[in-house]
Protein backbone atom coordinates (compact mmCIF):
# COMPACT_ATOMS: atom_id res chain seq x y z
CA UNK A 1 0.00 0.00 0.00
CA UNK A 2 2.95 2.66 0.50
CA UNK A 3 4.40 2.21 -1.97
CA UNK A 4 1.23 2.13 -4.18
CA UNK A 5 0.53 5.67 -2.19
CA UNK A 6 3.72 6.71 -3.26
CA UNK A 7 3.74 6.03 -6.46
CA UNK A 8 3.69 9.06 -9.59
CA UNK A 9 -0.05 9.91 -10.36
CA UNK A 10 -1.98 9.72 -13.63
CA UNK A 11 -2.27 13.46 -13.99
CA UNK A 12 -5.34 12.70 -15.70
CA UNK A 13 -7.02 10.97 -13.07
CA UNK A 14 -10.18 12.48 -11.57
CA UNK A 15 -8.67 13.43 -8.53
CA UNK A 16 -5.25 15.01 -9.27
CA UNK A 17 -3.46 16.48 -6.50
CA UNK A 18 -1.86 19.27 -8.96
CA UNK A 19 -5.24 20.19 -9.82
CA UNK A 20 -7.32 19.27 -6.60
CA UNK A 21 -5.40 18.97 -4.09
CA UNK A 22 -6.54 15.54 -3.52
CA UNK A 23 -4.77 12.05 -4.73
CA UNK A 24 -6.50 9.53 -6.23
CA UNK A 25 -4.68 7.07 -5.12
CA UNK A 26 -5.75 7.90 -1.84
CA UNK A 27 -9.09 7.99 -2.46
CA UNK A 28 -8.60 4.00 -3.34
CA UNK A 29 -7.85 3.45 -0.22
CA UNK A 30 -9.80 4.98 1.64
CA UNK A 31 -12.43 3.52 -0.66
CA UNK A 32 -10.70 0.17 -0.37
CA UNK A 33 -10.83 0.59 3.69
CA UNK A 34 -14.26 1.52 3.92
CA UNK A 35 -15.45 -1.73 1.59
CA UNK A 36 -13.59 -4.08 3.70
CA UNK A 37 -14.68 -2.82 6.90
CA UNK A 38 -18.35 -3.42 5.26
CA UNK A 39 -17.40 -6.79 3.91
CA UNK A 40 -16.31 -7.60 7.93
CA UNK A 41 -19.42 -6.35 9.68
CA UNK A 42 -21.70 -8.24 7.03
CA UNK A 43 -19.06 -11.41 7.05
CA UNK A 44 -18.20 -11.87 10.85
CA UNK A 45 -21.62 -12.56 12.47
CA UNK A 46 -21.99 -15.95 9.70
CA UNK A 47 -17.80 -17.17 10.70
CA UNK A 48 -18.10 -20.54 10.23
CA UNK A 49 -21.72 -21.26 8.98
CA UNK A 50 -21.97 -22.66 5.76
CA UNK A 51 -22.93 -20.18 2.50
CA UNK A 52 -25.24 -18.65 1.41
CA UNK A 53 -25.03 -16.16 4.10
CA UNK A 54 -28.62 -13.73 4.31
CA UNK A 55 -28.09 -10.22 2.62
CA UNK A 56 -29.42 -7.61 5.14
CA UNK A 57 -27.96 -4.18 5.41
CA UNK A 58 -24.73 -5.09 6.44
CA UNK A 59 -24.29 -6.45 2.85
CA UNK A 60 -25.89 -3.94 0.60
CA UNK A 61 -23.38 -1.46 2.56
CA UNK A 62 -20.77 -3.67 1.29
CA UNK A 63 -22.22 -3.87 -2.17
CA UNK A 64 -22.57 0.00 -2.15
CA UNK A 65 -18.72 0.45 -1.12
CA UNK A 66 -17.66 -2.07 -3.44
CA UNK A 67 -19.00 -0.04 -6.24
CA UNK A 68 -17.48 3.45 -4.85
CA UNK A 69 -14.34 1.40 -4.82
CA UNK A 70 -14.36 0.07 -8.36
CA UNK A 71 -15.44 3.71 -9.72
CA UNK A 72 -12.28 5.20 -7.74
CA UNK A 73 -10.36 2.74 -9.34
CA UNK A 74 -11.67 3.17 -12.95
CA UNK A 75 -11.29 6.81 -12.72
CA UNK A 76 -7.23 6.26 -12.24
CA UNK A 77 -7.10 4.82 -15.85
CA UNK A 78 -10.22 4.70 -17.97
CA UNK A 79 -12.95 6.63 -19.24
CA UNK A 80 -16.02 7.01 -17.04
CA UNK A 81 -18.71 8.17 -18.71
CA UNK A 82 -18.04 11.44 -19.90
CA UNK A 83 -14.77 11.76 -17.71
CA UNK A 84 -11.67 10.67 -19.49
CA UNK A 85 -9.06 9.71 -17.03
CA UNK A 86 -6.95 7.70 -19.33
CA UNK A 87 -3.12 8.18 -18.56
CA UNK A 88 -1.42 10.72 -20.52
CA UNK A 89 2.74 10.96 -20.76
CA UNK A 90 3.64 12.47 -16.93
CA UNK A 91 4.93 16.20 -17.78
CA UNK A 92 5.44 18.54 -14.57
CA UNK A 93 3.77 21.66 -16.91
CA UNK A 94 0.24 20.08 -16.45
CA UNK A 95 0.83 20.08 -12.53
CA UNK A 96 1.24 24.03 -12.93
Amino acid sequence: MDQYLRAPENTNVLSSACRTGTNQQWIVVSNMMVYLDAYSAWAAPYAGQPAPWPHDTNYDRAVAAQAKMVEAVQYQYSKVGNTDCTPMPYSDVRCQ
